[in-house]
């Protein structure tokens, strides 16, 4: 195999037949059929960990219209002949993605819905011309294809399809369900109960009639990323959430894996940078590697030589619930989240399956939603007592978080403060500007250890708030950093020496002592480069306290 590609794709057939990189998690087909050959399994893992690539594979290998023994051939799985000669192209497959359903509306939604069913039908339609199904199964065949379908074919819409192919093929159907969650989390997203409620009897029906006393079905795989309950088809079926050690290293890479891959794309160096922003996962037992993110690193890596890293996949689901969270007004998160983005641990109650419909109802739902989700993991293998500790899985994910804390702090920052901080400034009254600054971060999430950074975005927010613009930013020196803000409406430029104290008691002292030193060499700065509106201040911060000293 040439290892000199790697794959951005979830078409499993196209990796192996185009010669890219393969992380071979062929033997999950071993463990799932081997273990449970007639059950219904769901499993879920966060977004970018793998689940489409691995239902298109089992679609390969169980397919009954294709011939997979050359696809399979030196793959793990070819380990196991017996198993293979036993399943290998040996049922009929029905897959069905959800990923492309959902909408603002329940309309919208099941319009949506039907089309996904319609293109399904498509790549069956040669069970109409087959001559073995029963009439009224190729009625509602039919109008699924043309898109006409009405609730009740909709509801009943797999069962039917799973019923044909059990006529025209003689043997009952494996069935497949991709992203099962994504209808259910786009409602959510909307706010509106009723079509939460709508949208979850609509999927939980399409399930129940699939899978519940189906004699069409041989066994079943539903893939998610959040779990749901309040159905009854989630209660005989065998369950792998993120909780689960069993089928862990299937979703995800281990190190090993990963290792393997850059040492094959001659980026062995890129190892520790790769762990700090796409691992971290803790699965079962099992440390992963988020597979999305590490292909999309090595596949940027290899074509631009990029050395700035993408984002880390995140699900749908999971990014409404972060952006609910990361809200400065939601009390009950903004300790722990800070917690977190301080390189912490916390303590949650975990909810498996999501009990509520709307996840914003319950506190556990939050914190589950992220974990289900990938925006957290688990910091020990073990769990005691109901609580799980939780954390922050890498850098990637700690700069999603982030983001989101920048976007709501702009968002829901006290227009009337900050108004009274950028007053206090032009005015160079400096108590004024300390009391409004620190009643601002006083109301804001920190991060990073309260590093320069957090005190940077939270002053570039007031500004910006105001219509002023930080236009640099450079250092100043040990725990020290120069800002230059022009204030358009003022016609003048603010030079802020940002100064990161040690204590609580030294912000004052820290700013004297910083006048001091940069008297001089401001007098020089104003005169080279024409600022002679120019105002400089120091403003010294510790945690959520600050301190602004003008020069006179």
């Amino acid at each position: 195999m040439d290892t000199k590609a790697i794959a951005i794709s979830s078409q499993f057939e196209e990796v192996v037949r185009q010669c890219r990189y393969l992380v071979d998690k062929t033997e999950l087909m071993y463990e799932l059929m081997g273990t449970y050959p007639d059950e219904v399994t769901y499993i879920t893992r966060p977004s970018g960990f793998g689940k489409t690539m691995n239902m298109r594979m089992m679609e390969s290998f169980f397919d009954m219209r294709r011939d997979s023994a050359e696809l399979f051939s030196g793959l793990r799985i070819s380990a196991h002949p017996e198993f293979c000669r036993e399943w290998m192209n040996r049922y009929p497959v029905l897959l069905l993605s959800f990923g492309d359903v959902g909408g603002e509306t329940y309309d919208v939604f099941f319009r949506a819905l039907k089309k996904s069913l319609s293109a399904l039908c498509r790549e069956h339609a040669d069970l109409m011309e087959r001559g073995m199904a029963e009439p009224g199964d190729v009625k509602t065949f039919e109008h699924l294809l043309s898109g006409k379908a009405n609730p009740s074919e909709v509801e009943k819409a797999l069962q039917t399809i799973m019923r044909m192919m059990h006529a025209v093929y003689d043997r009952p159907v494996i069935l497949l369900l991709d992203d099962y969650d994504v209808p259910l989390s786009r409602a959510e997203a909307t706010g509106n109960e009723e079509l939460c409620m709508q949208v979850r009897k609509t999927i939980f029906g399409i399930l129940r009639a699939a899978t519940k006393k189906n004699e069409h079905l041989k066994c079943a795989v539903v893939t998610g990323c959040l779990q749901f309950s309040g159905d009854s088809i989630f209660t005989e079926v065998q369950r792998f959430t993120v909780e689960d050690p069993k089928c862990s290293r299937y979703f995800g890479f281990l190190q090993d894996e990963v290792a393997g891959m850059l040492e094959a794309l001659q980026l062995s160096d890129k190892l520790e940078k790769v762990k700090d922003l796409y691992g971290g996962y803790l699965i079962g037992d099992t440390e992963l590697f988020c597979p999305g993110g590490v292909a999309d690193y090595i596949a940027h890596m290899k074509k631009a030589g990029r050395k700035k890293y993408l984002p880390c996949h995140m699900s749908e689901g999971s990014e409404r619930v972060l952006w609910k969270f990361v809200n400065p007004g939601r009390s009950d998160a903004s300790a722990p989240v800070e917690a977190l983005l301080h390189g912490g641990t916390i303590s949650e109650e975990i909810s498996q399956p999501l009990a509520c419909v709307m996840l914003s109802d319950d506190r556990k739902n939050l914190w589950s939603a992220l974990l289900m989700g990938g925006c957290l993991t688990r910091a020990d293998k073990v769990s005691a007592g109901g609580s799980v500790r939780l954390r922050i899985p890498n850098a990637g994910i700690e700069d999603l978080f982030r983001d989101e804390v920048r976007a709501r702090f702009e968002e829901k920052l006290d227009a009337d403060a900050a108004a009274a901080f950028v007053t206090a400034m032009r005015q160079k009254n400096g108590q004024t500007a300390s009391d409004m600054l620190t009643e601002i971060l006083s109301g804001s999430i920190s991060y990073g250890h309260y590093a320069e950074a957090y005190y940077i975005d939270v002053l570039s927010g007031i500004f910006k708030s105001r219509g002023l613009m930080l236009e640099a930013t450079r250092g100043g020196g040990k725990k020290r950093a120069m800002l230059r803000v022009r204030d358009g409406a003022a016609q003048s430029v603010f030079r802020i020496a940002l100064i990161l104290s040690e204590r609580r008691t030294a912000l004052m002292t820290d700013c004297n002592a910083v006048i001091r030193q940069a008297f001089d060499k401001t007098l020089k700065i104003k005169q080279a480069e024409g600022d002679e509106k120019a105002l400089f201040c120091a403003i010294a911060f510790y945690a959520k306290r600050a301190y602004v000293k003008f020069m006179k």
